[in-house]
């Protein structure tokens, strides 16, 4: 097994770097780059950063003060290597949706009680309706990931979806209810509206990442 490269280690130049070339460390040859310079062959570096597959090295005559991260063995990898292909998840998609949906149509159906208006069987699907429109909502805001391409971030695109479907849910909710004033219109309208805002929303970002 190869001995680790640290910085601070001194190696040597094989050739030119202007500013990529190659350098002899432990025995070996690596891919290095300088930090913008001309380097001649046959000088005398030190490794400054990078990563086993391009070295970051400084002449050691500009060396005049102890390295920041001395002593700290380099990535065998690329960094970009070790950065995953996908962004995290936001905030926006760990939420449960599910749940707070069915929390919203229990409020709203307490605020309609509250406003005076009489509770029948059918108020039963508000919160039904609520949690349907919640896990459409979580449905939709996860598919932004799919158009993300390797090492974007589609959180942005995460958050966008959201916005649209609750101005979609809102919308939907309000329709429904000055339609028949009634718990099962208001349902219909409340998923309706949901659906359609997020149907239209994978739609704009289908259509963007073509």
């Amino acid at each position: 097994m190869s001995a680790p490269i640290h910085i601070g280690d001194t190696a040597k130049t094989v050739g030119p770097l202007k500013p990529t070339g190659r350098i002899q460390i432990h025995d070996r040859l690596f891919d290095a780059r300088s930090e913008g310079e001309w380097i001649e062959s046959n000088t005398e570096v030190v490794v400054v950063g990078g990563d086993h597959s391009s070295i970051l090295i400084r002449p050691r005559a500009e060396v005049t003060e102890p390295l920041a991260r001395e002593g700290e063995p380099l990535s065998a990898r690329a960094a970009s290597e070790e950065t995953p292909l996908q962004a995290p998840a936001g905030r926006i998609e760990r939420i449960n949706a599910v749940a707070i949906g069915g929390l919203v149509g229990l409020i709203l159906l307490a605020l309609l009680w509250w406003s005076g208006t009489k509770v029948t069987w059918q108020a039963v699907l508000v919160p039904l309706a609520g949690t349907i429109a919640g896990a459409l909502f979580q449905l939709f805001v996860r598919t932004a990931s799919d158009f993300a391409g390797p090492r974007s971030d589609h959180r942005p695109a995460a958050i966008g979806i959201g916005c649209v479907v609750l101005v979609g849910t809102m919308l939907g909710s309000v329709v429904g209810w000055n339609v028949g004033a009634g718990f099962v219109e208001l349902s219909v309208g409340l998923v309706t509206g949901t659906l359609l805002a997020g149907v239209l929303a994978y739609a704009a970002l289908m259509f963007a990442s073509v």
